[in-house]
């Protein structure tokens, strides 16, 4: 084992990297982990294969199960040490929270060993993201990225949404950069309203933390001496006194140190909205602006389920102990009743509070996600709804304007963009001229190449097979199909792909018998997945096949009968990869060549 402690995600992803790389620096192994199998000599390939897989297995084991399903397909030490690295390293989030550490530490209460303890802890985390270096201009990069920091946590609470957003990008902006994007949105910002007349409405802007009211000034806020936020005093700071017990709200950052727990977003429009205040004890709830597209939405920042309208229950019942809803213009609302909804006939809802005096039908997705065992998933147009168990799509939601929807639609397919049909139709439009050459290579022989996507569907995370087959070095026969089942394992994916494929290959093998066309010879059939290969040259069942249908093992007789011959190719070279995968322009000019489709009007 290299590590006890395994990777969790970014919260220990330094602590787990120091450790491994150590671990392979002491095996006298570390050139695995920054060296790719194509740069080794050819000599030492096959040795250095061997001891690469020993190594990755390791890797495997020294992460956490749920992190390994998005690590498991990378089966070299160099992509899966580089992969994990891309996914939970960002410096600029590091660099930020070690600088807000720095900035907001003082004794305070506690005794002085730890207090130095701290500073030399934090030190070190410093030294880390800004390490010391020779170079000027090295120097003047990491000068202008600490005091871009700094600028962002000096900023405003209304300015929050803009600092995670830098805190979130991909690369990291110059100080300069960051100083145009400010006064840009300063000098474009409408500040809110501050009549206190206006009090049934409170508009509230989007932030990844929640929903947070911009209608007072700094002035007007209180402002704690130990963390330094504005919100509420030194006596009531969760960082210093911790948090209260028993509070309801389910979407609570833990993270934030204001004493109200904030609501989840509400939209930002014109449009009048309203977001509730979540305090200890009481449910809360976020409520948005009303849309033609259905009467229920999903809410990240809603405890429990909330509707106001008594029609869209199936059942209700009134108890004692009902609990208290806060509305956003700080009213509180005792619930009428507690009962049960269907939105959708799969998608029944529980413990749905009943408040007459909001008109807003609330899905908390905290509460939705324990009680159905189901998985939500976000994309820029639309939501999905999936059963965790069976893998089915149980609910889709629509966006608008930035707010989720419950919609009757039971599949994604309505969800599909406008602009995924125009960018087919250009396609086509640009391609008039493309075709299949089937020219005399001089040899009849059947090759066909299979490739399988591995929980590649967004909705339900099935598989997709696809294959080609040549006879004499024409493409003659192509497809790509969803698999009818979740695969555990890529290897099972690809092992599903080679069944559907080989009954292609035995169906042209009786269909050129009847045509009495080329020579009774043996069919290749290839494939990128040794474990796949390996399973099925294996006439031994083991744990990783068992649970694979029977009537897919029947590849193995026709592998020992000599029927057809199972071969590897590497994935660059692998031509069915355009069958289930989505690849770039270059990607697929390289394969098209390779599958023979050529423009006719191309100039020669």
């Amino acid at each position: 084992m290299i590590t006890s402690e395994k990777l969790v995600g970014s919260e220990n992803y330094l602590s787990w990297s120091a450790s491994v790389e150590l671990w392979f620096m002491g095996q006298g192994y570390e050139d695995h982990l920054i060296t790719q199998e194509a740069d080794i000599p050819e000599v030492d390939r096959v040795q250095w294969r061997k001891i690469d897989a020993q190594l990755c297995s390791v890797l495997w084991q020294s992460v956490d199960p749920g992190i390994l399903l998005h690590l498991q397909a990378y089966k070299t030490c160099f992509k899966f040490w580089t992969q994990a690295k891309g996914l939970y390293t960002n410096d600029i989030q590091r660099l930020y929270k070690v600088a807000s550490a720095i900035v907001h530490l003082s004794q305070q209460d506690l005794d002085l060993s730890t207090y130095i303890g701290q500073i030399a802890s934090l030190k070190e985390q410093f030294l880390t993201v800004m390490p010391l270096t020779p170079d000027v201009g090295a120097q003047q990069t990491q000068l202008d990225k600490f005091f871009m920091v700094l600028t962002l946590i000096g900023l405003r609470p209304d300015l929050e949404p803009i600092r995670d957003q830098i805190l979130g990008s991909s690369s990291v902006p110059s100080l300069d950069d960051v100083f145009a994007r400010l006064l840009r949105i300063l000098s474009t910002q409408t500040l809110p309203s501050n009549s206190a007349s206006d009090s049934s409405v409170l508009v509230s802007q989007t932030t990844s933390r929640g929903g947070r009211s911009g209608t007072r000034g700094r002035g007007q806020r209180p402002h704690c001496t130990y963390c330094n936020k504005l919100g509420h005093t030194r006596d009531r700071c969760y960082q210093l006194h911790g948090r209260p017990p028993r509070t309801a709200h389910m979407a609570q950052s833990s993270d934030s140190p204001l004493p109200q727990p904030p609501s989840s977003s509400a939209s930002q429009t014109s449009q009048a909205s309203i977001a509730s205040v979540a305090q200890p004890g009481n449910a809360s709830a976020c409520l948005t602006h009303t849309s033609s597209l259905g009467p229920w939405i999903l809410d990240s920042g809603a405890s429990d389920h909330l509707s106001g309208n008594k029609d869209l229950f199936s059942s209700i019942t009134t108890t004692s102990d009902l609990p208290t809803v806060t509305l956003a213009n700080g009213s509180q609302t005792v619930a009428k009743g507690i009962g049960l909804a269907l939105p959708l006939p799969s998608l029944p809802l529980t413990s749905v509070l009943y408040t007459p005096e909001c008109p807003f039908n609330l899905i908390s997705i905290s509460k939705i996600t324990r009680t159905l065992n189901c998985s939500i998933t976000f994309s820029d147009k639309f939501v999905t709804l999936q059963d965790r168990s069976t893998g089915k799509t149980i609910g889709i939601g629509r966006e608008s304007q930035g707010l989720y929807h419950l919609t009757s639609d039971s599949s994604p397919a309505v969800c599909i963009s406008t602009d995924v049909v125009i960018r087919i139709l250009r396609y086509i439009k640009s391609t008039p001229g493309q075709g299949v050459l089937y020219e005399n290579r001089g040899h009849t022989q059947v090759v066909g190449y299979t490739d399988a996507d591995w929980a590649g569907s967004p909705t339900d995370r099935r598989s997709t097979s696809g294959y080609c087959v040549f006879i004499g070095g024409n493409l003659i026969s192509w497809k790509s199909k969803k698999q009818d089942v979740v695969a555990r394992s890529s290897a099972e994916t690809e092992y599903r792909a080679m069944a559907l494929a080989t009954c292609e290959l035995i169906w042209l093998r009786h269909l050129l018998q009847e045509l009495r066309f080329g020579k009774d010879e043996q069919m290749k059939l290839i494939c990128d997945n040794q474990a796949a290969l390996h399973i099925a040259s294996n006439p031994v069942f083991h744990e990783m096949t068992k649970h694979i249908e029977v009537d897919c093992h029947f590849i193995r007789e026709k592998i020992a009968s000599g029927c057809v011959a199972t071969s590897f190719v590497n994935s660059n070279d692998q031509l069915a990869d355009i069958f289930t995968k989505s690849l770039r322009g270059p990607r697929i000019k390289y394969i098209c060549n390779k599958l023979g489709a050529y423009d006719v009007y191309a100039p020669a």
